[in-house]
């Protein structure tokens, strides 16, 4: 769900485009029961290949959270989405992209720059992931700039990676990843026109 729900949350509980920083978000508390009936959401449960954003996470589904939790506060709503965005990343990875030895994780995104998101997925990760207890461990986390990509230019490059690889003709989509048929070339080219 990531940005879908905790944008679509600030947009309705703040008027802004999203909690900067996490700070609102920090001053909550976590409210187990939320969370716990976020954490029964029926796309978790999917098996990849698999993709979704606001058609899932949208402003419909965000509205129906908001009625059904309205008696916590805007503080604990933002902690528990926060948190249900951690532990869905954390469990998702666990179960369906597990691969054995040492796991760097990167993130990318306006995700980075929330602070009680980024405290909480990193702990989720050691949860699920404890340093030598299993076939995959955390050996690092942190935002994508350590490998040389710029978090909050991360859809940028992939957006320009994409228009380079139509310009050459090469396909885009893998069907182990999206569930598409073969792979395909990916957008379209549309020159600028003169006024």
């Amino acid at each position: 769900p990531a940005g879908a729900l905790l944008d679509g949350l600030s947009r309705r509980l703040l008027g802004e485009p999203f909690d900067r920083g996490g700070e609102v978000a920090a001053d909550g508390e976590v409210d187990r029961g939320m969370l716990g009936a976020l954490m029964e959401h029926p796309y978790l449960a999917l098996e990849p290949p698999k993709s979704t954003g606001r058609d899932t996470f949208g402003e419909a589904w965000v509205g129906e959270l908001l009625a059904a939790w309205e008696a916590l506060g805007t503080p604990d709503i933002l902690a528990s989405g926060a948190a249900f965005v951690a532990r869905a990343a954390a469990e998702g990875l666990s179960n369906w992209g597990r691969v054995p030895g040492a796991l760097h994780i990167a993130i990318a995104g306006g995700g980075v720059h929330h602070g009680p998101m980024m405290e909480r997925l990193e702990a989720e990760l050691h949860l699920a992931f404890g340093q030598g207890e299993s076939d995959a461990w955390l050996a690092s986390f942190g935002p994508s700039g350590r490998f040389g990509v710029p978090p909050d230019a991360r859809e940028a490059l992939a957006f320009a990676a994409l228009g380079a690889r139509l310009a050459v003709g090469e396909p885009s989509s893998l069907p182990s990843v999206t569930g598409a048929g073969p792979g395909r070339c990916l957008g379209k080219w549309s020159p600028s026109l003169s006024l």
